[in-house]
């Protein structure tokens, strides 16, 4: 019978990580925290809770981002003990039958390599999506079903160009063969670029979207913060998912920073987000990504 693990990743939202946490006990065989280099507060309430609840607690000094602070958790010993890692913000949670319903799609489908339920906003029941698909030209994914009513999504399980990381359950075997997600873009488009190296290698992914789970946008990242590493890593996905050329992802991510900079520079007069998106840029365009490799 297949094991599966839930992994809850924390960085300063002990109480959010602990909610999201309690949303899927029973419904896996462990919960395992992730705290991302938190305050000393922080981290003694998710310590005292994983101690009162039976979770496994990794702690890291440093705050390593979304994608290394998980790959903390793909360690040999529970990529041999679990056959399914289910993947959360510490700002998401499942609804009642959302990760078994996950689980079993996995089950069902043994080339799908991860599968990501519908996410709704928790007080309104608004779609933040279910599948998507990854726009070449542009490098980035459209996400379908956005601002519906959960009661007006229709179609049943069907492949998605991509998964979200706020909420995702991910076969062990795919992170045997493929790896886990690459630390070098930190948080943002590691999914994506984790997505396209999946699917290059011939796997599959899907949405299931019976499977819901909610989703607080917004609650885990900062507004300049994301604007840098939104624009940084729009190129870095260019230049390391889609091989392209420097100058070729830097022409594609100047086009598409000209609307945001513009509605943040004229409308709303914030030259902090606009300095953010404008070296965020820069940083993707400068990155020596054959050092890191």
């Amino acid at each position: 019978m297949s094991s599966a693990c839930a992994v809850v990743l924390n960085w300063n939202q002990a109480k959010l990580a602990l909610e999201a946490a309690a949303s899927v006990e029973g419904a896996v065989e462990t919960v395992i925290l992730v705290d991302n280099g938190s305050a000393p507060e922080e981290r003694a309430l998710l310590a005292a809770a994983a101690t009162d609840r039976g979770y496994t607690m990794i702690q890291s000094e440093v705050n390593l981002g979304y994608a290394a602070g998980n790959n903390l958790a793909f360690t040999p010993e529970f990529l041999s003990d679990y056959d399914y890692f289910l993947l959360m913000n510490s700002d998401a949670a499942a609804l009642p039958g959302g990760v078994e319903r996950l689980r079993s799609y996995l089950t069902a489908n043994p080339r799908v390599a991860a599968v990501i339920p519908t996410v709704i906003a928790p007080d309104t029941a608004v779609v933040h999506h279910t599948s998507c698909t990854v726009l070449p030209i542009a490098a980035r994914g459209r996400w379908d079903d956005c601002g519906i009513s959960l009661d007006a999504v229709s179609g049943g399980s069907r492949e998605t160009g991509c998964i979200s990381g706020e909420a995702v359950m991910i076969r062990a075997e795919a992170l045997r063969e493929c790896g886990g997600f690459d630390a070098r873009f930190f948080c943002y488009f590691e999914d994506t670029e984790w997505s396209v190296r999946v699917r290059r290698a011939g796997w599959r992914l899907a949405v299931e979207p019976s499977a819901v789970f909610t989703h607080i946008v917004g609650a885990s990242g900062v507004a300049v913060f994301g604007a840098y590493y939104r624009a940084r890593n729009h190129v870095l996905f260019q230049r390391i998912g889609l091989q392209r050329p420097r100058f070729a992802a830097a022409a594609v991510g100047a086009a598409l920073l000209a609307q945001p900079v513009w509605r943040n520079l004229v409308r709303r007069r914030e030259l902090g987000a606009v300095r953010a998106l404008i070296n965020g840029w820069l940083a993707g365009v400068r990155m020596d990504i054959r050092a890191e490799a």
